[in-house]
């Protein structure tokens, strides 16, 4: 046998056994979970972020993954099917918005409401501050609005690329803080 043919045999035979796990995770990912999950959106809204409330076992999955949820998380942020998650804030979200509000709420540090409002903790992402200002004011939810006009404008690949590049360029940095129950990003000297 040539070498080239062995390297097409090894080829042949290695593509289907790289890819089994990417399949297996794409059908066991954090976004499936999300999708299925059932539960008053209520709990994923603040105040001040769901981390603080009783957490459900997708809740503690994802606290255990502990900085590996972050890509995970972000991958879910273009899943446009929608979500089980109810409430009066929520109307029927996608599964990219819960994520997008997990990651959110993941990287809030928040002191107590007499010290002033919740800070995020990473910069250079599209936050709901950030997609609250595009929805128009006439509206009851305007953060609702401004997802939808957001997504019309640039898609959801410009909200997953501001988290995507977020992640890439300090994922060495973040760090998982327990007293304030948010992840952190190092300051570099």
């Amino acid at each position: 046998m040539t070498y080239l043919q062995r390297v097409t045999v090894s080829l042949v035979f290695a593509l289907p056994v790289v890819s089994l796990p990417a399949w297996g995770q794409t059908r066991n990912s954090l976004c499936d979970e999300i999708a299925k999950l059932n539960t008053d959106a209520h709990r994923y809204m603040p105040p001040p972020r769901w981390q603080d409330d009783e957490l459900t076992p997708l809740d503690q999955r994802i606290l255990q993954l502990g900085t590996q949820a972050i890509p995970l998380l972000t991958t879910c942020l273009a899943d446009e099917r929608k979500a089980s998650v109810y409430g009066e804030l929520w109307g029927e979200p996608s599964v990219g918005m819960v994520a997008f509000s997990m990651l959110q709420e993941l990287f809030m540090h928040c002191q107590s409401y007499d010290e002033g409002p919740c800070r995020l903790t990473i910069k250079g992402v599209i936050t709901w501050d950030d997609l609250c200002k595009e929805g128009p004011s006439n509206v009851v939810y305007p953060c609702w609005a401004g997802w939808e006009n957001h997504l019309k404008k640039y898609g959801l690949k410009s909200i997953q690329g501001s988290w995507q590049k977020a992640w890439t360029e300090n994922k060495d940095l973040i760090y998982w803080d327990p007293a304030a129950k948010c992840f952190r990003v190092k300051k570099t000297p």
